[in-house]
């Protein structure tokens, strides 16, 4: 059970990380400044727009491809795909968690892990 627990700790700790670094990237886009900001100016405790978090994350729980809501903050679906049988740059991605933009990409990455 504490494996499940910090599993999807690390998932949703790797798609926080992901979503960071994309609100960041999309924020230096919108500036006009010439120079990059302070760190200080660029760290807020605002959570991230929706339009930024991807619809899905998929992930390992237990050994198993899972699918949370794009925050990671509910499971959706454990599917019977065991991670073990991919290959390892799968297996790696699933450790951090994959973020996916819509159900017809969620079906294809499912398809693939069967």
């Amino acid at each position: 059970m504490m494996n499940n627990h910090n599993t999807r700790i690390l998932c949703v700790l790797g798609a926080y990380a992901l979503l960071m670094g994309v609100a960041a990237v999309h924020q230096l886009q919108q500036s006009d400044a010439q120079e990059l900001p302070h760190a200080a100016e660029t760290i807020s405790a605002d959570p991230l727009p929706a339009s930024l978090l991807p619809a899905y994350l998929v992930c390992e729980v237990d050994g198993l491809v899972a699918v949370f809501t794009g925050d990671g903050s509910e499971l959706l679906q454990l599917t019977d795909s065991r991670v073990a049988t991919l290959p390892l740059g799968d297996r790696q991605r699933l450790a951090v968690g994959i973020p996916v933009a819509d159900d017809r990409t969620l079906a294809m990455l499912l398809e693939d892990y069967q």
